[in-house]
């Protein structure tokens, strides 16, 4: 198991020479611990971010974001409608990506 073989101590002295072995998630519920604290570091964006005067982007953004945050294991996922720019551009980028899957 990865999970176990990233746990043992001996991997994580690797990194890190205190010690103390740092808290490692062992089950993937676990992870609600901590994921407000990782959302919130991406919620503001900074000025030279391209939508950051972009008050759509910005409305949309927090969208997701607030999806993501209030988000716990084992409930059901959210359905997220997108609208079509949203649909296009995840159009392109997963025919993009399919023909690059084989070589890299």
């Amino acid at each position: 198991d990865c999970v176990k073989v990233l746990s043992r101590r001996d991997v994580l002295d690797v990194a890190h020479k205190d010690d103390e072995v740092p808290w490692f998630p062992i089950k993937i519920a676990e992870l609600d611990r901590f994921a407000s604290q990782i959302l919130s570091y991406g919620a503001d964006l900074d000025a030279d971010h391209p939508g950051f005067t972009d008050d759509v982007y910005r409305k949309r953004r927090k969208i997701f974001a607030d999806i993501a945050y209030n988000y716990k294991h084992g409930e059901p996922i959210p359905a997220v409608e997108y609208n079509e720019a949203e649909l296009k551009t995840w159009s392109t980028v997963f025919t993009k990506l399919s023909t690059l899957f084989e070589t890299h």
